[in-house]
């Protein structure tokens, strides 16, 4: 009779939470992080926007070659993603090395 290998991956379950974290436009605290939220469903959401905030550049790259104006809210608007993908990795950071994982 075999036996099944030990992991030593974490299982989702024994991962740490994320911490908390306030963000939004300087001198605001528009969002935060939940306290003990997924670090896993956190990571994955950073990673999607992370690809939107390069496909926006990349039009935007694209239509500044031609000759088109970006207009400041839609700059305005790519940062925010950008800090609302930082803020779940940072969380999810912070959490793992609160908890001694990594």
């Amino acid at each position: 009779m075999s036996h099944p290998e030990n992991t030593k991956a974490p299982t989702e379950a024994q991962l740490p939470g994320m911490t908390r974290l306030t963000f939004g436009a300087p001198g605001f605290d528009l969002l935060s992080t939940v306290e003990g939220g997924n670090i896993i469903e956190a990571l994955d959401i950073a990673a999607d926007l992370a690809d939107g905030i390069q496909q926006i550049c990349i039009r935007f790259a694209e239509s500044v070659n031609e000759g088109e104006v970006v207009y400041l809210a839609e700059l305005r608007s790519v940062a925010m993603l950008a800090e609302v993908a930082s803020a779940f990795v940072r969380a999810s950071e912070r959490g793992l090395r609160r908890t001694g994982g990594v």
